[in-house]
């Protein structure tokens, strides 16, 4: 009998303990529920991985219309440069006009100087305003044909009796990535320009 008690008195103080534990603890699913909902520790790290992808598209499709920009700027005054240096003179040849598409299509540096296109045209204007070519040189592309009529921009339709060189460029431009900019479009620029030295430039042998 005294051994049954033992086990009685035994069994019941450890039902007591393991109720008291309960208590203490409450209910287990109930309290991961509420450190779940209480968490914040990992909120910036998921807010920075949904946001990354698009700030680094922004910020790629940004780099690429500065690139962009630059470049056309450059293709641009590389025109302007050509058209300066052959009006500064009287007569030139081939020779000098392709030294000079060489030297002046180094200005788009760091980029690719080869895709540039440069064509240079003298244009005879008559009494009348009728534009024709005297002549016309071009790398990268086709010149205008010697004798043919030649379109001046409507700013420049009042000149008589008098030539003027026109210097053009233009650069296919290929968007490295995309982000929006998914297809090549053209970029350069055209100049106008009176011979500085007399009333004409002469290309000898063009």
């Amino acid at each position: 009998m005294r051994l049954f008690r033992s086990f009685y008195r035994q069994w019941k103080t450890a039902g007591e303990q393991s109720d008291g534990a309960k208590r203490r603890r409450g209910n287990p699913g109930q309290g991961h529920a509420a450190k779940f909902r209480s968490a914040t520790g990992a909120v910036a790290a998921v807010e920075f991985a949904l946001i990354a992808p698009i700030l680094l598209m922004l910020y790629m499709a940004g780099s690429e219309v500065a690139m962009a920009f630059t470049l056309n700027r450059k293709v641009q005054h590389t025109a302007s440069t050509v058209n300066d240096l052959i009006t500064q003179t009287s007569e030139t040849t081939k020779a000098e006009i392709g030294a000079i598409f060489a030297v002046s299509s180094a200005l788009v540096a760091p980029y690719d100087a080869t895709k540039v296109a440069i064509k240079v045209t003298a244009v005879k204007i008559n009494a009348e305003g009728g534009a024709s070519v005297s002549w016309s040189q071009a790398r990268g592309s086709t010149p205008d044909a010697s004798g043919g009529s030649f379109q001046l921009p409507a700013d420049l339709a009042g000149l008589r009796s008098q030539s003027i060189l026109v210097a053009s460029t233009t650069y296919q431009y290929l968007p490295f990535g995309g982000y929006g900019l998914t297809t090549p479009f053209e970029m350069g620029g055209t100049y106008y320009l009176r011979p500085r030295v007399g009333t004409d430039v002469i290309c000898t042998d063009c």
